[in-house]
């Protein structure tokens, strides 16, 4: 409040930034978020362009990945002057590729693959390192929710080739785990399991990677009747995904322990749980993992 009362808005950008760090390490994500906005507000006035774009660019990965398409597509378009004003290639590539990721998972899915390829495809004539690497994965990302799975599957191998040639090691193993849930989709329950043990038996993934290769072999545990071991693996993938708003893993786990329930008996259990799944699917944006699962549900209660 200090420096907004005298009007030291650069230093007020800069803390409101350091601040919206810690609230994501902590997990408060709508004091993040909120964080993140007051600081590319700050930004904005100052004339900060990059800055400010950059920060409105970051919240917004954070609410595709919290299934809030809407919202994000929002901030996208909010900082897309700033963008432009910039003249920064490194921010174009990374606006069109996220752009293209969530217009695909509402739906737009000619648009948004074209817009996510837009994006890789100036990155990698920039030779921009990090920007390719992510938007490679949003490619991935948006040809899996297009239902393009062979697409989709060669798109994360690329994004991983891609990440371990350039020495993005944390980025290359995120892609390399997302691999299992497309996998899983096609029914390459084999090649899934080994996607999952070989990140779950390397030194130290990411968390987010370890999470979704957890999960994901849980989910293939349960397909199989292999209920037992598969629950430490789920609920961990729950509890992962609500606490760090990946709503699409926090899906796929949840889906798992239903049919998990339901494969062991315990019918009321189920029942609870699925119903606490549709709330929660009806209260976001997600209509990929939601589709599976609620046509399991629909069978489940109708039985």
């Amino acid at each position: 409040q200090a420096r907004r009362d005298r009007g030291d808005l650069t230093a007020l950008a800069a803390l409101e930034r350091r601040l919206a760090g810690i609230y994501e390490l902590q997990g408060a994500w709508a004091h993040a978020l909120a964080a993140r906005t007051a600081a590319a507000d700050a930004f904005t006035a100052q004339g900060m362009d990059f800055e400010s774009a950059t920060e409105r660019l970051v919240a917004a990965s954070h609410l595709q990945s919290a299934a809030r398409l809407s919202a994000a597509l929002e901030l996208i378009a909010s900082a897309a002057s700033a963008v432009e004003r910039t003249g920064s290639t490194e921010l174009r590539a990374r606006a069109l590729s996220l752009e293209g990721q969530i217009r695909t998972k509402l739906g737009d899915t000619e648009c948004g693959v074209a817009l996510a390829r837009e994006g890789l495809a100036l990155a990698l004539a920039e030779n921009l390192t990090e920007p390719a690497g992510e938007a490679y994965s949003r490619l991935a990302s948006a040809l899996e929710h297009s239902s393009g799975y062979p697409e989709a599957i060669d798109a994360y191998s690329a994004a991983t080739d891609f990440c371990h040639q350039q020495g993005l090691t944390g980025m290359a193993e995120v892609c390399f785990a997302c691999l299992a849930p497309a996998m899983v989709k096609t029914g390459e329950w084999d090649r899934a399991v080994e996607v999952c043990r070989a990140i779950l038996d390397a030194g130290d993934p990411p968390a987010a990677a370890q999470a979704v290769a957890a999960a994901e072999l849980g989910v293939v545990y349960v397909l199989r009747g292999d209920t037992k071991r598969s629950r430490r693996l789920l609920s961990n993938g729950v509890g992962f995904g609500r606490r760090n708003e990946l709503f699409g893993l926090e899906i796929e786990a949840a889906h798992g322990l239903v049919r998990a329930d339901a494969q062991e008996g315990h019918i009321d259990d189920a029942v609870f749980r699925a119903r606490d799944l549709v709330d929660r699917i009806a209260m976001r944006e997600e209509r990929h993992y939601s589709v599976t699962a609620l046509r399991w549900i629909s069978t489940f209660f109708a039985q």
